[in-house]
């Protein structure tokens, strides 16, 4: 992505009218103001995601190749300081903690008293 002026999320936030509609997604930047009236999702889901980081709900929607190619033409930077791993990672609790006795003893006694029910019911 280098190359492409640098935008502050600062910067970002100030665009978020129909008059000037700016997002983020995948830490590029999209000024997709004159695309609103074509979204096929309507204007109203743009709004909504505007003036700042829409990776997320870009994502969520699963959007086909076509709709990335289509936003090409609205790009106009990247986000300042954006890298996947800015995203807060999801706190390891202590029951994700690896191999565990937990995570072969359960599925193995599931399973055993799945056989012993099909044994009693034939």
């Amino acid at each position: 992505m280098s190359g492409l002026k640098k935008i502050s999320m600062e910067e970002l936030n100030k665009h978020k009218t129909k008059d000037s509609t700016w997002l983020a997604v995948g830490g590029k930047v999209y000024d997709v103001t004159e695309y609103l009236q074509d979204h096929p999702g309507g204007e109203e889901i743009i709004l909504e995601n505007t003036g700042g980081d829409a990776t997320d709900q870009f994502e969520d929607v699963g959007h086909s190749a076509g709709a990335r190619d289509v936003m090409e033409k609205y790009l106009i930077g990247e986000l300042e300081g954006w890298t996947p791993e800015t995203k807060t990672p999801k706190a390891k609790s202590s029951s994700d903690s690896g191999s565990g006795i937990g995570q072969i003893l359960v599925p193995v006694l599931i399973m055993a008293a799945i056989a012993f029910a099909a044994q009693k019911l034939m």
